[in-house]
C-alpha cells in the first residue's frame, strides 16, 4: 500500500510539472501570435472549452448528489416562512451597513423632492389606483427633516396599488432612495409579509433569462437564498432600467407589466430621458397600473437647512447662501439642488479648519456645471488626507497614488462600458495574448492536477474558478511593475469603499456615481 501512495503522488507530481511546462509553452505561444488574427480565434475556442467544462462539471456534479441519494427539499408552510425570513435578513446584513457608508442618514436623510406624473407617460389614473377611480392624486412632496417617510407613504398609500417608477436626471438621488426605502419597508414587516428586495437590472439580459429565472438567480447571488420562493412572495425594488443596453429595456418594461400581478407592490427606477425613449418603442405600452413619480429640485430652504444642520460651520453656509441669494439670483442654490451635489458639498467643504473649503468659495464658480466639476474634483483630496493616514487594515494610502489608481480603474471601466467593478473582470487590463495563457493554462494545470488526485468533477470546477484567478495574479504583476495599481488591489477597494468614493453593490463596486467614473476618466 505504502508504494503504491508514493506512486500515486508521483504520478501527481509528474502531473503537475507537465502541466506547468503546458502552460509555459502556451504563454510563448500566445506571444508569438499576439499581433495575429488568430488569437481572435483562440480566445472564442477557449471561452467555448471554458463553458464545455463548466457544464459537464455542473452535470457531474448533479448526478454525484442523485447517486449519494439526496432528498429534494420541498418546504412546507413554516419552511416558507422561514425562508422568507431568512432573506428579509440577508437583504438587511447586505444594504444596512452600505446605508452608512453612504452617508444617507448621516445625521439626517439626504433630502430627495418629487412631482407626480399622469398619463400618457403613467397608466390611466382608474389602473393606478385601488377603487379604480379615474380621479387623478396629487403624491407631490419632499423627503426631508420634516418627512422622512414621505415615499414609504406612497408606497403604502391605500388608494394606490404600490406600484410606483421613479424617473430622475443623473444625481437626483433614485438609487439612494431606492436603497432607504428597501430598509424602511424592512423594518414595517411583518412575518408572512413579501419580502423587499432591491436587484439591479443591468445585470439581466431578457434574451437569455426569464424574469423570473434572473430574480432566482439574483436571490441566490446577490443574498445567498437557494429556496424556491415564488415572485408574489416578493415585493422587487428594480434599479436602474436605463442602465440596460436599450433593445433590451422595452422587453425588460413589458416582462414586468406581464409577471407581476397588478395588485402586487413593486418600484422601478430609470433616468428620465430612458425611460421615456422606452415607452415610446413600446407604442403607447406604460408600466401597468404603476403610480409615476419624477424627483425634481430640491427646494433652496430645504438646500440651505440641510447643510446648516449636517456640516460643523452652519455660519459659514448661512453667509454663503445669503450672498447666493442677494448677489447671485440663487445661483449656488440651483447648483447643489440635488442629493449628490448637496452631499459633496458636505463631504469637501466640512472642515473649518482647511483655508481652501470655504463655502463662499463656490460663489466664485460662473455656472451650475463648473460647481459640478469642482465638487467632483474635491472629492479625492477631502476624503484622502495628506499626510496619508493608516487604513483599520494598516495600509497607508497617498493622495496622489489613490488618484492614479482611481483613475486607472475608471478608464478600465469606461471601455467595457460598465458601473460595476469585479474583481474578476480586472485581468481585462492585460494584453488578451496574456490573459489567454496565463489563464487558460493556469486554469488547465490545476484542474489536471486536482483532478488525477480527487476527482474530475473537483478538477474541472477548481479548475475554472484558477483560470480567472490565475489572469487576476498575472495582472496584478503588470500593474505593479507599472505602478498602475497596488499589489493589495482588495485592500484598495475595500477602503476606497470605506472612504465613499467607492460604493458596494452585491458582489461589486461601483464608483459612488456614474459621474465621478466618467469625470475621473
Amino acid at each position: 500500500m505504502t508504494g503504491e501512495r508514493v506512486d500515486g503522488r508521483g504520478q501527481r507530481l509528474a502531473w503537475g510539472a507537465g502541466s506547468f511546462v503546458v502552460m509555459c509553452v502556451a504563454l510563448g505561444v500566445a506571444r508569438f501570435f499576439h499581433d495575429n488574427d488568430l488569437l481572435e480565434g483562440l480566445d472564442k475556442f477557449f471561452s467555448v472549452i471554458g463553458g464545455t467544462s463548466g457544464l459537464l462539471a455542473l452535470v457531474l456534479t448533479i448526478q454525484a448528489l442523485r447517486s449519494a441519494g439526496s432528498p429534494a427539499h420541498t418546504p412546507g408552510r413554516h419552511a416558507d416562512s422561514a425562508v422568507l425570513d431568512g432573506l428579509a435578513a440577508a437583504v438587511e446584513q447586505v444594504w444596512r451597513p452600505e446605508l452608512r457608508r453612504r452617508r444617507l442618514a448621516n445625521p439626517h436623510p439626504l433630502p430627495v423632492a418629487w412631482t407626480t406624473v399622469g398619463p400618457p407617460i403613467a397608466d390611466h389614473w382608474s389602473n393606478i389606483r385601488s377603487d379604480g377611480d379615474p380621479t387623478p392624486l396629487n403624491l407631490d412632496d419632499c423627503l426631508d427633516l420634516r418627512h422622512p417617510d414621505a415615499l414609504h407613504q406612497v408606497l403604502t398609500d391605500k388608494r394606490l396599488r404600490g406600484r410606483v417608477v421613479i424617473l430622475g436626471e443623473p444625481g437626483a438621488g433614485k438609487t439612494s432612495l431606492l436603497l432607504r426605502e428597501a430598509l424602511r419597508l424592512l423594518q414595517a414587516r411583518i412575518p408572512e409579509d413579501p419580502v423587499p428586495v432591491l436587484l439591479r437590472l443591468p445585470t439581466w439580459n431578457p434574451d437569455e433569462q426569464t424574469l423570473e429565472q434572473w430574480i432566482t438567480s439574483q436571490l441566490a447571488t446577490e443574498y445567498g437564498c437557494r429556496s424556491p420562493i415564488t415572485t408574489g412572495q416578493l415585493l422587487p425594488l428594480l434599479d436602474g432600467l436605463d442602465e440596460m443596453p436599450a433593445p433590451r429595456r422595452a422587453r425588460a418594461v413589458q416582462a414586468i407589466s406581464n409577471t407581476f400581478d397588478l395588485d402586487q407592490p413593486l418600484v422601478l427606477t430609470s433616468r428620465t430621458t430612458e425611460y421615456l425613449d422606452t415607452l415610446t418603442g413600446l407604442s403607447g405600452t406604460t408600466m401597468a397600473a404603476a403610480a409615476v413619480l419624477e424627483l425634481t429640485a430640491i427646494p433652496a430652504d430645504v438646500v440651505r437647512a440641510y447643510l446648516q444642520l449636517a456640516t460643523s460651520r452652519p455660519g459659514d453656509w448661512e453667509e454663503a447662501f445669503d450672498r447666493d441669494t442677494t448677489q447671485h439670483g440663487g445661483r449656488l442654490a440651483t447648483a447643489l439642488n440635488a442629493p449628490l451635489w448637496i452631499d459633496l458639498a458636505c463631504i469637501t467643504h466640512t472642515d473649518p479648519d482647511q483655508p481652501d473649503n470655504q463655502p463662499s468659495r463656490l460663489l466664485d464658480l460662473p455656472d451650475t456645471e463648473t460647481v459640478h466639476t469642482y465638487l467632483l474634483d474635491r472629492l479625492i483630496p477631502a476624503v484622502y488626507p495628506d499626510p496619508p493616514e493608516p487604513d483599520p487594515t494598516g495600509h497607508t494610502w497617498h493622495r496622489a497614488d489613490a488618484d492614479r489608481y482611481l483613475r486607472k480603474l475608471a478608464n478600465h471601466m469606461h471601455r467595457r462600458n460598465t458601473q460595476d467593478l469585479a474583481w474578476w473582470e480586472l485581468a481585462h487590463t492585460l494584453p488578451r495574448h496574456i490573459r489567454l495563457a496565463s489563464g487558460l493554462m493556469g486554469g488547465l494545470a490545476f484542474g489536471l492536477t486536482i483532478g488525477l488526485a480527487f476527482g474530475l468533477t473537483l478538477g474541472l470546477t477548481g479548475g475554472l474558478v484558477l483560470t480567472s484567478w490565475g489572469a487576476f495574479q498575472y495582472a496584478r504583476l503588470s500593474w505593479c511593475t507599472r505602478n498602475d495599481l497596488p499589489w493589495s488591489i482588495m485592500a484598495f477597494l475595500a477602503d476606497a469603499h470605506r472612504r465613499g468614493v467607492l460604493r458596494q453593490a452585491g458582489g461589486v463596486y461601483q464608483f459612488r456615481h456614474g459621474l465621478l467614473r466618467d469625470r475621473l476618466t
